[in-house]
């Protein structure tokens, strides 16, 4: 859309992406999915926010509130793909999917794709210089992803 304001910092993954990752013979109703992803990506996103504002470099996810020890915010932008990921995202590139037992979670644009789309999970930095790390990321089911 012409005159359209550019979106600040990095543009996450939508329902429609994920659920079109999504095995065919695996996928939830639509409409069940794209309500509840909407519910999932509005308390993450009223949790954190992804800025370049206090970051070291680039971009981070930041807590916009105190969190709970042992709290859990699940990222309903990660994108499960059934397979192998393709050979290019090995080595350098590795960082743009987390491996699963049947598949991987794409968390990061491939080189091919438009617009370039990540998962918020993808903005998690590690803690340097011998800090000890705030949060732990794990790989857990959701609602059958």
């Amino acid at each position: 859309r012409a005159g359209a304001a550019k979106p600040r910092g990095p543009q996450l993954y939508g329902s429609n992406d994920v659920w079109a990752d999504l095995p065919r013979n695996a996928r939830p109703a639509r409409s069940a999915f794209i309500g509840s992803f909407r519910r999932a990506r509005a308390a993450l996103l009223a949790a954190v926010e992804i800025t370049e504002d206090g970051v070291v470099d680039g971009y981070g996810v930041v807590a916009k509130r105190p969190l709970d020890v042992g709290e859990t915010l699940p990222d309903p932008t990660t994108c499960y793909r059934p397979g192998q990921p393709p050979p290019f995202t090995r080595g350098l590139l590795a960082e743009r999917y987390v491996d699963s037992p049947d598949g991987y979670y794409r968390l990061h644009w491939l080189e091919d794709e438009e617009p370039k789309k990540t998962a918020a999970t993808f903005w998690l930095n590690e803690a340097r210089d011998g800090r000890q790390p705030h949060v732990q990321w794990q790989s857990c089911s959701l609602a059958g992803r």
